[in-house]
């Protein structure tokens, strides 16, 4: 699993609304990577990813046309042969967008990329 959320380009392969994904920069264990995004709205942002193997991968807004501020983490760790990942985000938008509303996003953006995430494991299990 770990290795799906490090492959970026990949994630237009298994989550629907990410149209393009692609590192634009690499600094030491660092990755500039930039989203295209088509959902009610369609959008873009570039997040500085850290990578620090094999338990923690980090992110940080570098620019953005939606988000004001997006800061969040996986966390993985080994569970009895599988791997149990944590997701944590705290976004704000550069727009007004009621709380309610705003929960109501993430919490459906959320449940769909795990829900993705593992589907695209599985589907890579199977076929190895």
């Amino acid at each position: 699993m770990r290795d799906r959320l490090r492959d970026y380009e990949k994630y237009p392969d298994f989550i629907s609304e990410i149209k393009q994904c692609r590192v634009i920069e690499t600094e030491g264990d660092k990755k500039l990577v930039e989203f295209h995004v088509s959902g009610i709205k369609t959008f873009s942002y570039r997040l500085w990813i850290a990578e620090n193997p094999p338990q923690r991968i980090a992110w940080q807004l570098e620019s953005s046309d939606l988000f004001d501020t997006s800061v969040g983490s996986w966390n993985c760790r080994d569970a009895g042969g599988k791997t149990q990942a944590k997701y944590s985000v705290d976004v704000t938008f550069k727009v007004f967008v009621p709380g309610l509303v705003a929960q109501a996003l993430m919490n459906v953006n959320v449940a769909n990329t795990m829900s993705a995430l593992q589907r695209r494991v599985r589907t890579l299990l199977r076929s190895a």
